[in-house]
């Protein structure tokens, strides 16, 4: 649409005022008439509106008249300026156009200067716009051009972001240019380049592309349209209210943001300010549209020539030999990868078919295939064997896709060939251990199963001869599968507490309830190992029904011993006994010593049975208040031995992991504390200490130190056999009960005299 001929009238003449707004009236409604009196006004109005033409009825020879020419020539050496007097000179004439009149239109009433002015400003506007239409071409013709080729030699969204503030900046009318974006989390658009009268404006103004007020200029505007949006009024426009201030300060007095969108796509929004009103007319909007699809075009060459660049890099450093060629297999591309692989150098094999890399292992048909699905427009992935230019052998998995151009017609194809020929002699030596370690597992005298999940993978052959289970028939079953029902819960107990890495007995004892027959005892032993790349659990399985009915034999033997030795000995101390009432002397004397004999002997024995019912019973590890044992136990010891001297100092409470003898070990240690003391009050210290991983029991005496012997049954597993006292076999039964539950047994021999025999344990969970 074609903007009203804006005429700005300096006149104080009313009548005059009138005449001519009525004159113009009459010819048309395009004229818009403003009016002035003073020479402020009128500079005010230049300056906020687009003023087409002035015209003044002041006399060029008056201050007044002479003053408003020279500041308007000064404010705009461009606008046309008529001067319309009735009484003008020659000389007047002259000055006027000295000082830059436009056009002179007397004002004499004998031939009707009014529809003359008319005529002459309506003729003097026509130059005027066409003059100025031209103008505006040639600059934005000239700001084009130079966008051009700044587009076209710019490498990166940076420079062209600089170059294109900087090209708008330098042109007139255009003061100040800048590119931003919308932030998408604060909505805000952040500045990205400037150029031009500036002065902080960015840093004081808060431009947002919401429906809030900031967000209802032309930025805002634009980013929301994606069309260009102008401010042809900063001065007067209500909608640029938050920033009006700030942009006057500056002599912004109209803009237009240029949203940069290419496909859809908007990379920014260009703002331009201008130093008059109304710089942005219709020709030039729509020239800006175009300008900044250009500049987003440019943005996407960019972005194009980034992302080519970064995928050529991305081929020259893959590890993956990668090669192009044409629709008849000639190559025309290859990567290093590809050249370190083949052995054959970009240009050895560029301009070569793809088939110098066959090795005829693959027959022709195989070929064939690959090719039928590749020009279907499809890819194709599969594992050949390929050969190098040396004649090296080598195994890839090979990717081979179809390129397309934009039309989709298939102008060529790519190959990705991962070398695998490591995997594959892995997998070969993998293959022959596992027939090794078949071979050696399925000819062992012991079941083996392994599991993992707590499902069986695997069981050999013995295994199978045990349970009367063939292997596949329990592989994926439970690991309980053929365990008797009541040791299924301490068996999966022990598989996750083995599977957490929590400590727990690595063999133990357990019923299996064959496929067909009675239970069956076997002895468990349990490992850690790696099955198919995962941890998993594999278990010995021994068959100990033998070793059962032989414990059970020896110890129907033992107690029949023990049966005819203590009904023998009590005889025999019936005797002495008698013979010792009886006799007097050497006599009585030896009948003494027979009984005090006897009777250690038949603590020996007694000690020898509980050796022997701790080696043949589970051993199970359970949790042990070891303080709240050592003061049961001291008191016990007390009211039994009211004359020594017992002393305890319990500074841990902690629980141990141990066997449930692990109390008779204690009492051993502090029985024979007593037992060989020399004096009739011993002294005994019993001290219970530790930290988070160890609970030490300390008992210290004031004996004669314990014989080497007896102590080396403690620290070196001495054999038992020579020892013909009680000391000794109770010392070894500390020792056995000791290691069951993971500790070990200390003794030292303290100065003067005195012993201090020191028991370390596991804290327990």
């Amino acid at each position: 649409m074609t903007r009203s001929h804006q005429i700005l009238l300096v006149t104080a003449d009313k009548s005059v005022r009138n005449r001519i707004q009525s004159e113009f009236g009459e010819r048309s409604n395009s004229f818009e008439i403003l009016t002035a009196t003073y020479t402020t006004e009128v500079i005010d109005l230049t300056g906020s509106r687009s003023i087409d033409c002035i015209v003044s009825t002041e006399p060029i020879r008056s201050d007044q008249g002479m003053e408003l020419v020279q500041s308007v020539r000064n404010e705009n050496p461009a606008i046309p300026f008529v001067l319309f007097t009735s009484d003008c000179t020659p000389a007047d004439i002259s000055t006027a156009l000295t000082e830059g009149i436009t056009q002179f239109v007397p004002r004499a009433p004998d031939n009707d200067p009014y529809s003359l002015l008319a005529e002459q400003v309506q003729r003097i506007i026509d130059r005027y716009r066409t003059c100025e239409r031209a103008k505006e071409l040639t600059r934005i013709t000239t700001v084009i051009r130079e966008l051009d080729r700044a587009l076209v030699q710019s490498q990166t969204k940076d420079e062209i972001d600089q170059r294109v503030c900087e090209i708008f900046s330098e042109s007139e009318p255009y003061h100040f240019a800048w590119i931003g974006e919308q932030d998408p989390e604060t909505d805000r658009v952040e500045p990205r380049a400037s150029a031009g009268v500036e002065s902080g404006y960015l840093e004081e103004i808060d431009i947002t592309a919401g429906e809030e007020s900031t967000g209802q200029g032309p930025t805002g505007e634009a980013i929301r349209s994606r069309e260009i949006e102008v401010m042809q009024n900063i001065p007067e426009d209500p909608r640029f209210k938050p920033w009006r201030s700030e942009a006057l300060e500056r002599g912004y007095k109209s803009s237009a943001a240029i949203p940069l969108v290419f496909e859809e796509m908007l990379f920014g929004v260009l703002n331009v300010y201008a130093d008059r009103v109304s710089a942005f007319e219709q020709s030039e909007r729509e020239l800006l549209q175009e300008v900044g699809e250009n500049i987003a075009a440019a943005y996407h060459r960019v972005q194009l020539r980034s992302e080519e660049r970064r995928l050529q890099r991305a081929v020259e450093q893959a590890e993956d030999a990668i090669f192009i060629t044409d629709t008849d297999g000639k190559i025309r591309f290859v990567n290093p990868a590809f050249e370190d692989l083949t052995g054959y150098k970009a240009d050895e094999a560029i301009g070569r078919s793809h088939r110098i890399l066959k090795s005829g292992e693959m027959d022709e048909s195989y070929y064939e295939d690959i090719w039928d699905t590749i020009l279907s427009g499809q890819s194709r992935t599969s594992e050949i064997i390929n050969e190098r230019k040396s004649g090296e052998r080598y195994y890839v998995e090979e990717t081979v896709a179809p390129l397309t151009d934009v039309t989709g017609d298939i102008e060529g194809f790519v190959g990705i060939q991962h070398d695998v020929t490591g995997r594959k002699r892995r997998e070969q030596e993998l293959k022959e251990r596992k027939q090794k370690f078949e071979g050696v597992v399925e000819n062992v005298k012991h079941g083996l199963v392994i599991v993992q999940d707590g499902i069986i993978k695997y069981t050999n052959p013995r295994v199978g001869e045990i349970t009367g289970y063939e292997p596949e028939a329990v592989k994926g079953e439970a690991l309980t599968m053929f365990v008797a029902e009541e040791d299924q819960d301490a068996v999966m107990e022990k598989y996750r507490k083995r599977v957490e890495g929590k400590p727990v007995k690595e063999t133990y004892e357990i019923d299996l309830v064959p496929r067909e027959g009675e239970r069956i005892p076997v002895e468990i032993s349990v490992g850690i190992i790696e099955h198919e790349g995962r941890p998993a659990t594999i278990s010995a399985i021994r068959d100990i029904t033998e070793r059962k009915e032989r414990l059970k034999q020896i110890q129907m033997v033992d107690r029949i011993l023990q049966h005819n030795f203590n009904n023998n000995m009590n005889v025999v101390q019936g005797y002495a006994e008698i013979i010792e009432d009886a006799t007097t002397g050497e006599i009585a004397s030896s009948a003494s010593k027979i009984l005090e004999n006897s009777q250690k002997l038949l603590q020996t024995v007694e000690k020898e049975r509980d050796v022997t019912e701790f080696l043949v019973s589970q051993q199970e590890t359970t949790a042990v208040d070891v303080g709240r044992e050592v003061e049961m136990l001291v008191s016990d010891m007390r009211e039994r031995h009211p004359d020594a001297e017992i002393s305890t100092d319990i500074q841990s409470e902690v629980t141990v992991r141990a066997v449930p003898e692990i109390t008779r070990a204690i009492e051993e240690v502090l029985q024979n504390a007593i037992t060989h003391a020399d004096t009739d009050s011993p002294r005994i210290e019993v001290q219970v200490d530790g930290d988070d991983e160890t609970l030490q029991i300390s008992v210290s005496d004031n004996n004669p130190h314990i014989p080497e012997m007896e102590r080396k049954v403690l620290l070196e597993d001495e054999d038992v056999a020579p020892l013909y006292h009680g000391s000794g076999i109770g010392l070894w039964l500390v020792n056995l009960i000791v290691a069951h539950s993971d500790g070990v047994v200390e003794v030292e021999a303290t100065k003067p005299r005195g012993n201090e025999v020191t028991i370390q344990l596991p804290v327990g969970n």
